[in-house]
């Protein structure tokens, strides 16, 4: 069961030490805009996310905003648990002991590939999660876990050749610098995010 107090931060927006991080993640280039025309959408999605219920719709509007510039009916094939994304690293702080939560999600997404005929997969984490705050894994660990997941697709999907993007979700809450829009997302960079956190560069090999 959740904590008291990572149940009371599912509804919260980000603390003053959160919105420090992510400003300098975006000042360093590690969060960008998201340039849907970089990646191969036409034939659709498969867009694993968190399934935060307070998160999940802007997620997804935003997915489907950036698929529809080349595929006219958005083809988005989901697969949303809590944590999304962090669950797919292999010994994830994010999954128990002994569970294979990390397998099954690995086996879901080639399904999609195989079945719907959909290369491209978009790892999508997201702040504030309930998962991550229970586990006590950071923001930057959250975004190094993203990373690693998408090497470890990658490799162990290598025989289907998927394409992934990483992303990454944030809710201002009443920080917002427009309180109209207090959610997004952004492109994750890998790269820069080596470059800037050395110290996280493990969980990306």
């Amino acid at each position: 069961m959740l904590r008291e107090d990572a149940m009371a931060g599912l509804s919260r927006g980000l603390t003053t030490t959160e919105r420090n991080i992510v400003k300098e993640l975006k000042e360093q280039g590690v969060l960008k805009h998201v340039d849907g025309h970089r990646l191969s959408l036409e034939k659709g999605v498969i867009s694993c996310f968190c399934a935060d219920c307070d998160r999940s719709a802007d997620i997804y509007a935003h997915q489907q905003g950036i698929v529809r510039e080349q595929c006219k009916d958005p083809r988005i094939h989901m697969l949303a648990d809590n944590g999304g994304p962090l669950l797919i690293t292999k010994n994830s702080p994010a999954n128990k002991v002994g569970r294979t939560r990390d397998i099954d999600f690995l086996d879901s997404i080639a399904f999609a590939i195989e079945k719907k005929g959909i290369q491209t997969v978009a790892l999508i984490g997201h702040a504030i999660c309930g998962v991550a705050l229970e586990r006590e894994i950071g923001l930057l660990r959250t975004i190094a876990l993203i990373l690693c997941a998408k090497s470890r697709i990658k490799q162990d999907l290598k025989r289907l050749d998927p394409k992934v993007a990483c992303f990454y979700h944030v809710d201002y809450g009443e920080f917002a610098t427009d309180p109209s829009r207090p959610m997004k997302t952004y492109f994750i960079d890998k790269h820069e995010f080596a470059r800037t956190f050395p110290s996280q560069h493990i969980f990306t090999a």
